[in-house]
């Protein structure tokens, strides 16, 4: 039997693109609740109606939809990377302490090219590992 996932909600989104402009002194604004609730929603959708349970493949669906329906003025990458991120904590993955040094070039690269998207979710894929029950 299946087991959905923990879903990341829009307002930790929101908090997570308040906090990362906030380090650079850029303004945080939503340019469109409509297409951030539409990018969130995204991998629960392809979870529900594709099936997919992997989950690098789900958080970097998250990723790269946030980032790609710019729905903040600044830090839409970044917003979208790190809500993946965290989406990847709240189903109980851990991640590698060094991650940033990888990823500072991926998303773009997946975005734009010439990194094709399943080759960025298998170096997501790389920097997580279930966390272990006690």
């Amino acid at each position: 039997m299946r087991v959905e996932p923990l879903w990341l909600p829009v307002a930790d989104v929101i908090e997570h693109n308040r906090d990362l402009v906030a380090d650079t002194g850029e303004p945080h604004q939503i340019l469109s609740q409509s297409l951030l609730e539409s990018a969130c929603e995204r991998p629960r959708n392809i979870w529900h109606y594709m099936s997919q349970d992997d989950m690098p493949t789900l958080a970097v669906e998250l990723m790269m939809s946030i980032a790609r329906n710019h729905a903040f003025v600044q830090g839409n990458k970044r917003t979208g990377f790190v809500s993946g991120l965290d989406f990847l904590r709240l189903n109980g993955y851990t991640i590698a302490s060094d991650y940033d040094r990888i990823f500072g070039w991926a998303i773009e690269g997946a975005l734009i090219g010439p990194i094709p998207i399943g080759e960025f979710i298998e170096m997501v894929a790389q920097i997580i590992e279930p966390i272990q029950s006690s």
